[in-house]
């Protein structure tokens, strides 16, 4: 409650220490760096404390002349190369205001970042939005073209198929007829090659037995010329 700050010169010896007094008021609050090379205090005065200490860090090097000074009785040695700060309560409450003042624009300004973001956020996920149904208008156009060509490609695909076999039918049916005619004509000719032929036979035996008949006839003029000129002689050589 003095507002003096004890310092023991080791920790197994409690009895020995030295007390430097800082504050008016009792000393409330007491920290540590984590380097163990900075001590801050802070009183009822208002007032804190910065103080530089040696011999509280595990490597400090100063630690075996911190002790030997401790053994000879001058202890109060280590804290004359100190630094102390001093503040006034009116500069502490300043400093305060200030804190407040600088924690208060802190807080707008994350409200004003975060109402920034939030607005961005929502821009984004508009246009997010909007690229979104642009897209899929434009699939939906894509793939009604897409449907619209296969639908296309289909019935020129059946037609061709439809002419196809309305041409291979047709061929088959005019090759079958080609084949009937042609087989019929094949038979009319034969037909008639037949009847040819057999008027052929009719005539040649025709032609030879008129032939038989005209060397007949001939023969019979002949013998009968012949007896006629026998006659005429016989009756020329009886006159």
């Amino acid at each position: 409650g003095k507002g003096v700050l004890s310092v023991y010169s080791s920790v197994s010896v409690l009895d020995r220490f030295e007390e430097i007094g800082l504050h008016a008021g009792s000393c409330n609050f007491l920290c540590v760096s984590a380097d163990g090379r900075t001590l801050i205090t802070a009183g009822e005065d208002g007032a804190i404390f910065v103080l530089n200490v040696q011999g509280l860090a595990s490597d400090d090097s100063s630690l075996a002349a911190a002790a030997a000074a401790t053994a000879s009785g001058d202890g109060a040695s280590r804290f004359l190369a100190s630094e102390v700060v001093l503040v006034q309560r009116s500069q502490l409450q300043k400093r305060i205001e200030q804190c407040k003042s600088l924690r208060i624009s802190n807080n707008m300004l994350r409200s004003q970042l975060e109402d920034e973001s939030d607005k961005l956020e929502a821009e984004c996920q508009a246009k997010v939005a909007e690229a979104r149904e642009r897209d899929q208008a434009e699939i939906q156009e894509l793939t009604r073209r897409r449907d619209g060509i296969d639908r296309a490609s289909n019935a020129k695909a059946r037609e061709s198929d439809r002419i196809l076999t309305g041409m291979s039918t047709s061929h088959c049916t005019a090759a079958g007829q080609l084949t009937n005619l042609y087989q019929r004509k094949v038979e009319h000719e034969q037909e008639r090659y037949d009847a040819l032929e057999a008027e052929r036979l009719r005539l040649q035996a025709s032609i030879e037995e008129t032939s038989v008949q005209v060397e007949q006839q001939l023969a019979r003029e002949h013998d009968q010329a012949q007896r006629e000129l026998e006659r005429q002689v016989a009756a020329k050589d009886l006159e």
